[in-house]
């Protein structure tokens, strides 16, 4: 996988890896796209090393509803590379997307980058309970720009944020979901203490405005920022708290 990916890339595999031992026994949905079909390849062999996941290969366009039937805690590994049904199956997934919760199923989807942006442009619900998603890109043969997008990228949410700071009558959840973008971008790219600076604002307007599934996941984000800092105590005293607002609020995806 090294020839394919950047190093920061790889920091990705370390949140997928955490996830698919955090749900052994609860549904989760991890989205991925490719941009080349070796790098499809290569994620799918590199997720097929893993025990508790094995290869799924949908007969009809409605994959949730054929693993719906299956009793088991493996994780599923869905490749769906340059799929020719797409469309179909697009259209099905943010049709039965509840069964997820519903069966307990546990997924990895990869998909091409094309189908990848459809997903969430049609499937929209779908898209919104996942786990993690990440858009890989094959660097075997490419210039590593990641620092120039990261800048580039990071910057416009910074921009966004402080234009919106600007305006006279704000909305205190949109102003939390920029600072949830900015944190998001900075783990992305590696910046841990901008991520934590910034996933904490959003933490403190999410409880200050009662929006639990919000707090949730910020709370899980900065598990997992304290996880790779090695900080393993404050870790799980965050994800202690997002599993507790969690089962409160009857999410069930995200009680591990």
């Amino acid at each position: 996988m090294k020839e394919y990916l950047t190093s920061i890339e790889h920091l990705a595999f370390s949140r997928i890896s955490k996830i698919i031992n955090l749900r052994r026994d609860s549904s989760a949905l991890i989205l991925l796209s490719a941009n080349t079909p070796k790098l499809s390849m290569a994620l799918n062999e590199y997720f097929l090393s893993i025990d508790e996941v094995e290869q799924f290969y949908p007969t009809t366009t409605n994959p949730l509803y054929e693993l719906s039937s299956i009793s088991s805690k493996s994780f599923y590994l869905i490749n769906l590379y340059g799929d020719k049904n797409i469309d179909a199956i697009i259209k099905n997934l943010q049709f039965s997307r509840d069964f997820i919760a519903q069966y307990e199923l546990k997924i990895i989807l990869i998909l091409d980058s094309q189908s990848y942006e459809r997903l969430q442009e049609r499937a929209y619900d779908f898209f919104s309970i996942n786990s993690f998603s990440y858009e890989f890109i094959d660097h075997s043969y490419s210039f590593d720009t990641s620092s120039i997008t990261q800048s580039s990228k990071l910057s416009e949410y910074i921009d966004t944020y402080n234009r919106y700071m600007q305006q006279e009558n704000r909305v205190e959840k949109t102003v939390a979901q920029l600072l949830f973008n900015i944190a998001k971008e900075s783990y992305k790219f590696s910046k841990i203490f901008l991520a934590l600076e910034y996933y904490q604002k959003a933490l403190k307007i999410y409880r200050q405005e009662k929006l639990q599934f919000e707090e949730s996941v910020v709370l899980g984000n900065i598990g997992l920022i304290y996880s790779d800092k090695g900080n393993n105590d404050e870790a799980l005293k965050y994800h202690k708290e997002a599993l507790k607002i969690d089962k409160k609020i009857g999410y069930t995806q995200g009680v591990a």
